[in-house]
């Protein structure tokens, strides 16, 4: 008997570490999700450019805010290839 298990990924959780955030603050942002096979979890800035990316059900980034650009909303997205 053979057993396929797969389940698209969802995300559980995505926080920041901040309500309010200044230039030269660090910000924490956490994004947790499920899915089989392990989806790749990937952070985007504001602006669409990619921050980080892993293999993992959980993804934690530190973002120093330097610039204008740095605020605004960050974008989490799992992907195991499923739909």
């Amino acid at each position: 008997m053979c057993f396929n298990f797969s389940d698209p990924p969802s995300i559980k959780e995505a926080t920041l570490s901040a309500e309010k955030s200044w230039i030269g603050q660090t910000v924490t942002l956490k994004c947790v999700s499920d899915g089989v096979p392990t989806p790749t979890l990937t952070w985007y800035k504001p602006n669409g450019s990619q921050i980080d990316s892993i293999t993992s059900t959980q993804n934690t980034v530190n973002v120093i805010m330097s610039m204008a650009q740095d605020f605004g909303d960050y974008k989490c997205i799992a992907d195991n290839g499923l739909t």
